[in-house]
């Protein structure tokens, strides 16, 4: 076990999740000799051994065919998509939406189920629940998200660059080159040329028709900002606006439970339902049934037997059997840390959350802008607001880790099946939902690089990984600690004062607690981030032999710039207060640069990584959040700490005579 930290530490979280992965790799290496963890290093060797086996499709289309398999024109049409759609769900298959359980968004001490577009863990998830991975419909890379061109425009703020139109359009190209190859090899070899010719073309066209379905991510975002992200219905509500499936059958099926109109659905982006639906009515259910089974092979299975196509194979096994097994990886993760050093490293971190919470409640107590019943109500809510550290107790609990992998059958040379019976374990649900009462607490998986503000529960989570990072050793200045995890603590924490979190009270019931006229004058503060930004950054990247504009859309990212700015603020203050009471931190030997310099180079680090222009304009197009470098100077520019410290002069980018601050 160790103490403590690893000999080669990484401070930029971009690097970071792949030190936390390659720990995890090694862990699973050495797991599958013996031990509680033993099934999970024969997990992880039977994909592994795969890489060294010929690519065989079988076992793939095999599943397919007990799923229903292909069905011949002139057979008799499937009066109803049900069935498969619900064969689907249990086998982590959703083509055209998901659906799963979490805490209620209206009443947090049940649980509801959400309906979902195909995807579950993209910006839904995010923005609504603040989740963190669990079971991912696939491990699917960043590129393979995009959506293609032609997909609907009905919110956007802005339009899309040249640049991501062309990658958007580049990437579906070659998706369905890959599923026309998959059609050929599931069509039967006796079919006729022509008959063959046609019935791939109504595949591709399904698929491509259903890709332009999907909502922009830019809608998605600022649907939720606008608090019109999603809606409830009941059982008959949900069956008269959605009739292209039977939801009673199906969610009685997927869930183990007899659903009743005094449950409640909710659906995210209730819009892109119903352009399904229009979307459905131009072909005929044969055609949907044979295009959503390809959809699922291509789209979730055939990366599990294509290991040609991943040249980092080993890394591809790590991350699927942290995906599939997530809670047992979790309890090996954790092992490796004493109960010491993590009960030392707690008071570390919960007297940096307390000092930090001691800040804000200063800065909210003096703004000028707040009415004083909206004040009262955020004072009130900062001092419920709650920490998650570290990760749930139970993982050292060696019943309930020999309970998580109990009923989990490893055939080692069978990588293949065993994925598929474990996402058919991890859709079963045991229990009836009613019964289970969700806890008072969010834990991450401790094995994740992030954090998280939790709306329901009104608390902020921070994952083990992020805090064994040697940011609290004795030996190193406290403007290393405050400038990263201090920066990030104080980001989240403000999550819950912003346009989203203002519309959930102390407890994380949802209340309207902001004054109207307090409201307007945070919109207007943030307006003043959007319109500085604007003015600000103009990008062009060198694409294709071309420099090509970036479309920002400031109102996009307004929320995160808002917890940037006043969280390097947050973060700053608590750091210049400690530095007043206790020894000053000392200067780096050979550096030119004093505490306060270092304080905001190491804030700054934590955001920085080297993008391609590909993956630049993604960022753009895809995340909430300001890329980089923009969001490190924007936050930079807007700290008079910062302009101080370096001495900046006034006017210049980085002290610019007005800036924008909120909390």
């Amino acid at each position: 076990m160790s103490s403590g930290f690893g000999q080669n530490p990484e401070l930029s979280f971009n690097t970071l999740q792949k030190h936390v992965d390659r720990e995890i790799q090694q862990l699973l290496t050495l797991s599958t000799r013996s031990g509680p963890f033993q099934k999970l290093g024969l997990f992880y060797n039977s994909c592994l051994k795969t890489r060294d086996k010929r690519i065989s499709t079988a076992p793939m289309f095999a599943l397919l065919n007990d799923l229903g398999g292909y069905l011949l024109p002139g057979t008799p049409q499937p009066p109803d998509l049900t069935p498969l759609l619900s064969r689907l769900l249990l086998v982590n298959g959703a083509p055209l939406f998901d659906v799963y359980l979490e805490r209620d968004v209206v009443n947090r001490t049940r649980l509801a189920v959400f309906l979902d577009l195909p995807r579950r863990y993209g910006h839904t998830a995010r923005l609504l629940h603040r989740q963190y991975p669990e079971v991912l419909n696939g491990i699917f890379d960043f590129h393979r998200t995009i959506r293609p061109s032609g997909t609907r425009t009905r919110r956007s703020q802005s339009k899309e660059s040249r640049a991501y139109t062309y990658i958007k359009d580049s990437a579906e190209e070659k998706r369905l080159l890959s599923l026309e190859k998959l059609v050929h090899r599931f069509l039967p070899s006796n079919m006729p040329p022509e008959m063959r010719a046609k019935e791939a073309q109504s595949i591709l066209l399904f698929a491509s028709m259903l890709s332009k379905t999907f909502p922009r991510e830019k809608d998605i975002i600022n649907s939720f900002q606008r608090r019109d992200g999603y809606k409830s219905y009941n059982l008959s509500e949900l069956q008269e606006t959605f009739g292209f499936v039977q939801w009673k059958p199906l969610m009685d099926d997927v869930f183990a439970t007899n659903f009743t109109d005094n449950d409640i659905f909710y659906v995210i982006d209730p819009n892109y339902l119903k352009d399904l639906h229009q979307m459905l009515t131009h072909f005929q259910n044969r055609v949907i049934h044979n295009a959503l089974l390809l959809v699922f092979a291509r789209d979730i299975l055939h990366e599990l037997i294509n290991t040609t196509a991943t040249p980092d194979w080993s890394g591809f096994c790590t991350r699927v059997t942290i995906n599939v097994f997530a809670k047992a990886v979790s309890a090996l993760y954790v092992r490796q840390f004493s109960p010491q050093f993590l009960e030392e490293l707690r008071k570390q971190v919960t007297e940096m959350f307390t000092l930090l919470k001691v800040t804000l409640e200063m800065r909210i107590r003096n703004l000028s802008w707040l009415d004083e019943a909206t004040r009262k109500a955020a004072l009130h809510k900062l001092a419920n607001l709650r920490g998650h550290f570290f990760t749930w107790p139970q993982l050292w609990n060696e019943t309930y880790v020999d309970s998580i992998l109990q009923d989990v059958q490893v055939d080692s040379d069978d990588f293949f099946g065993n994925v598929i019976r474990r996402y058919k374990q991890l859709r079963t649900t045991s229990h009836n939902f009613r019964e289970q009462q969700p806890g008072d607490q969010k834990w991450a998986y401790p094995f994740v690089v992030n954090a998280f503000y939790e709306l329901t529960l009104n608390s902020i989570v921070i994952p083990l990984a992020v805090l064994t990072q040697p940011y609290f050793r004795a030996d190193v200045p406290r403007y290393i600690p405050y400038a990263t995890i201090g920066v990030i603590f104080s980001h989240e924490m403000l999550h819950g004062f912003d346009l989203i979190g203002i519309n959930y009270d102390s407890e994380g019931e949802p209340t309207e607690w902001f004054s109207r006229e307090s409201l307007l004058r945070l919109e207007a503060r943030l307006d003043c981030v959007a319109r500085q930004y604007a003015a600000t950054f103009k990008k062009k990247v060198s694409f294709m032999g071309a420099n090509i504009e970036v479309q920002f859309d400031w109102n996009l990212t307004r929320n995160e710039n808002m917890a940037d700015i006043s969280g390097l603020q947050i973060a700053y203050k608590t750091w210049s207060l400690l530095q007043e009471e206790h020894e000053p931190d000392p200067r780096l030997p050979g550096i030119n640069l004093n505490a306060r310099q270092l304080f905001f180079l190491n804030a700054a680090q934590t955001y920085c990584s080297t993008l391609s222009p590909e993956d630049y304009v993604l960022l753009v197009e895809m995340d909430f959040h300001t890329p980089f470098p923009e969001r490190v100077n924007g936050i930079m520019m807007n700290s008079p700490s910062f302009s101080e410290a370096f001495n900046c002069p006034i006017g210049s980018p980085m002290n610019p005579t007005r800036k924008c601050s909120t909390w």
